[in-house]
Protein backbone atom coordinates (compact mmCIF):
# COMPACT_ATOMS: atom_id res chain seq x y z
CA UNK A 1 0.00 0.00 0.00
CA UNK A 2 1.18 3.31 -1.07
CA UNK A 3 1.43 6.17 1.73
CA UNK A 4 1.11 9.27 0.98
CA UNK A 5 2.02 12.45 3.16
CA UNK A 6 0.37 15.69 2.38
CA UNK A 7 3.19 18.08 2.55
CA UNK A 8 2.14 22.36 3.27
CA UNK A 9 4.04 25.28 2.93
CA UNK A 10 2.24 27.99 4.61
CA UNK A 11 3.55 31.89 5.32
CA UNK A 12 2.88 33.49 8.58
CA UNK A 13 -0.41 35.72 7.57
CA UNK A 14 -1.95 32.87 5.55
CA UNK A 15 -1.63 30.43 8.27
CA UNK A 16 -3.17 32.66 10.77
CA UNK A 17 -6.48 32.86 8.53
CA UNK A 18 -6.27 28.69 8.66
CA UNK A 19 -5.30 27.80 12.08
CA UNK A 20 -8.34 26.27 13.24
CA UNK A 21 -8.32 23.44 10.12
CA UNK A 22 -5.20 22.03 12.66
CA UNK A 23 -8.60 20.60 14.72
CA UNK A 24 -9.68 18.93 11.76
CA UNK A 25 -6.25 17.36 10.67
CA UNK A 26 -6.31 16.06 14.77
CA UNK A 27 -10.00 14.79 14.42
CA UNK A 28 -9.30 13.24 11.16
CA UNK A 29 -5.49 11.71 12.56
CA UNK A 30 -3.69 12.97 9.39
CA UNK A 31 -0.15 13.30 10.23
CA UNK A 32 0.62 16.07 7.57
CA UNK A 33 4.03 17.59 6.97
CA UNK A 34 3.51 21.38 7.52
CA UNK A 35 6.29 24.13 6.78
CA UNK A 36 5.60 27.13 7.97
CA UNK A 37 7.33 30.69 7.07
CA UNK A 38 7.32 33.11 10.00
CA UNK A 39 7.23 35.75 6.97
CA UNK A 40 5.54 38.82 9.34
CA UNK A 41 2.51 39.40 7.43
CA UNK A 42 1.34 39.31 3.78
CA UNK A 43 3.94 39.07 1.37
CA UNK A 44 2.12 38.64 -1.62
CA UNK A 45 -0.40 41.75 -0.42
CA UNK A 46 3.11 43.51 0.21
CA UNK A 47 4.37 42.89 -3.51
CA UNK A 48 0.92 44.46 -4.80
CA UNK A 49 -0.18 46.93 -2.68
CA UNK A 50 3.13 48.61 -0.85
CA UNK A 51 6.10 47.09 0.87
CA UNK A 52 5.66 49.02 3.78
CA UNK A 53 1.76 49.34 4.30
CA UNK A 54 1.33 48.35 8.01
CA UNK A 55 -2.54 46.53 7.39
CA UNK A 56 0.09 43.89 6.08
CA UNK A 57 1.63 43.19 8.91
CA UNK A 58 -0.12 40.49 11.24
CA UNK A 59 0.88 39.46 15.14
CA UNK A 60 3.75 37.49 15.90
CA UNK A 61 2.54 33.95 17.12
CA UNK A 62 5.12 31.58 19.01
CA UNK A 63 4.33 29.00 16.21
CA UNK A 64 7.05 26.47 17.63
CA UNK A 65 4.14 25.93 20.83
CA UNK A 66 1.39 25.07 18.73
CA UNK A 67 2.49 21.63 18.70
CA UNK A 68 2.16 22.03 22.75
CA UNK A 69 -1.37 23.64 22.71
CA UNK A 70 -2.98 21.34 20.25
CA UNK A 71 -1.50 18.03 22.27
CA UNK A 72 0.80 16.70 19.77
CA UNK A 73 3.38 14.82 21.16
CA UNK A 74 4.92 13.59 18.43
CA UNK A 75 5.28 16.99 16.25
CA UNK A 76 9.06 17.96 15.35
CA UNK A 77 9.68 21.52 15.36
CA UNK A 78 12.82 23.24 13.73
CA UNK A 79 13.01 26.31 14.36
CA UNK A 80 15.11 28.65 12.44
CA UNK A 81 15.08 32.01 13.77
CA UNK A 82 16.37 34.29 10.76
CA UNK A 83 16.89 33.65 6.86
CA UNK A 84 19.18 36.29 5.44
CA UNK A 85 17.45 38.24 2.70
CA UNK A 86 18.87 38.32 -0.78
CA UNK A 87 18.94 41.73 -2.67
Amino acid sequence: MIRLEIVRIRFGGSFQLTAQELSTILRRDLKPLIFLINNGGYTIERTILGLHAKYNDVANWHYADLPRVFSLSLAKIIAVTMLQQRS
